[in-house]
Order: C-alpha cells, then sequence, then structure tokens
C-alpha cells in the first residue's frame, strides 16, 4: 500500500499504524520521515513500545546517516493518551538510536513550557518541541486558534532558554507563528 505525496513515497510496510518515507537526499543530507496515524487527531506517537526502537533500528539500517526525531503527543499535565509520562519518554532505553526526542501536537506552548520546566532534559540528544498554536476553539464548524503568534513565540524562546535544541509548530501555527521563532 503505497501513495506519493510530491517527492515522498509513503509506505505501510511497518506492522501497526507507522508510516515511513524512503530515504531521500535533499542538498547533500538523508532525510526520513515517520508518522503514527493511529489516532488521526494527534500528530505524534501516542506510546512508546517495542515497535517504536524496532523503527528506529530499521530506517537507521536503511539510511545510516538519517537524523531520526521522534515526537510525542502529550497533554498539559505531560502524559501521552496511554499514560507515559513525559520524562520517561525523554530517557527511554528503547529510543537509543534517536537523534532527537520531544513532544508535538495535543498541548500549547505554555503548557509544553510548563511539562519541560519540571524535566529534567537529557544530554545526549537534542531535544524537541512544536506544539500548537494553542487549543482549538470551533467556531462555524472550524478549528480556530486563539493565542497569537508573539505570545507563541515567547513561549518557545523560554522553552529554548530551558534548553530545548529543536523549537517548531503543529497544528493553528502559520508561517507568523514560525517567523517568531527566528
Amino acid at each position: 500500500n503505497t501513495a506519493k505525496h510530491d517527492k515522498y513515497e509513503w509506505s505501510t510496510k511497518l506492522d501497526g499504524n507507522v508510516e515511513f518515507s524512503s530515504p531521500i537526499e535533499v542538498d547533500g543530507a538523508v532525510w526520513v520521515c515517520t508518522s503514527d496515524d493511529g489516532y488521526p487527531e494527534k500528530c505524534g506517537i501516542y506510546k512508546l513500545d517495542a515497535e517504536s526502537g524496532k523503527i528506529l533500528a530499521y530506517i537507521k539500517k536503511r539510511a545510516a546517516d538519517a537524523f531520526c526525531s521522534v515526537s510525542f503527543c502529550i497533554n498539559k499535565n505531560g502524559f501521552t493518551t496511554s499514560g507515559q509520562k513525559a520524562e520517561r519518554l525523554l530517557f527511554s532505553d528503547g529510543l537509543a538510536l534517536a537523534d532527537a526526542i520531544g513532544f508535538n501536537c495535543g498541548i500549547g506552548s505554555v503548557h509544553l513550557k510548563s511539562v519541560l520546566a519540571k524535566c529534567k532534559l537529557p544530554k545526549d540528544v537534542f531535544v524537541l518541541a512544536a506544539p500548537n498554536a494553542g487549543y482549538a476553539e470551533i467556531y462555524a464548524s472550524r478549528a480556530a486558534f486563539l493565542n497569537s503568534a508573539g505570545y507563541f513565540g515567547g513561549n518557545m524562546a523560554e522553552l529554548a532558554e530551558l534548553g530545548v535544541d529543536i523549537v517548531g509548530g503543529c497544528c493553528g501555527t502559520t508561517p507568523d507563528y514560525i517567523a517568531q521563532l527566528a
């Protein structure tokens, strides 16, 4: 079962809901994308299991130079939907092959800042933070994020000061939000 999207060829050859793209080279760097579509409303991985480590090993075997990041969807209390705690995920042995570990989706920037401020951050991998623009409000059957790009950017600057290495945005972020990260 394969679908093409621009230059990426997504394949469901791995067990479960995990998809991966064939390694591609762009400007001399090898890129591999992974996604867990088990919960379409969540962009991040919702649980850590034996498959997570197998997927990383599979990708690294195909493209040893691939930069692999693993990002989990957590709530404002710092837990995944399966009840796993944020700090435990940052130090998981199952992610030893990951180059970056972090969190995206399911949480706004102020709550992610609060969760990570309480965590010891690993020093041997990059820490990733890509929260939503805020929390979606539904108006006329459409989702709207009410926090401003400036508010998001201020929280992201504070995340960087905490020791987060890679910052970005997930649901609701626009180029205006990402410009605040520069």
